[in-house]
């Protein structure tokens, strides 16, 4: 069984994958969380975003730290800039999209972990 203990990042410090297009950042795993949780810095460049999907077992949180983008969350479109918080439930249909002219980040936290396997899976260090 995994051990929690703490973790202290400093900025740009983490293990980065490339996922369609845009840079992962892994802040915290679920082998660090003992499943309980992930958190990902993402750089999402301009026009980027994932294609609208839904996650059965995985809730998410965005909170924008940079940039403008839309979301998508079950049929509710909505623009998002900088300091922005939006909460998208396990089984909801949803996307995110960069929509400003430079590239966007966001703090995303997955609950409960294991959906990082996934981008490690499709993505390139």
């Amino acid at each position: 069984m995994n051990e929690s203990r703490e973790i202290v990042l400093n900025n740009g410090e983490g293990t980065s994958f490339w996922v369609l297009g845009d840079l992962y950042t892994f802040k915290a795993t679920g082998k660090q969380t003992s499943g309980g949780f992930t958190v990902i810095d993402q750089v999402i460049q301009p026009g980027g975003g994932p294609p609208p999907h839904v996650h059965r077992r995985e809730d998410e949180a965005f909170y924008v730290l940079e940039g403008k983008f839309s979301f998508l969350s079950g049929e509710k479109q909505a623009e998002a800039g900088a300091g922005s918080f939006v909460y998208i439930p396990k089984g909801t249909l949803h996307t995110f999209k960069n929509i400003g002219e430079q590239p966007g980040r966001l703090l995303v936290t997955i609950t409960p972990a294991g959906l990082e396997e996934f981008f490690y899976a499709i993505g390139s260090p």
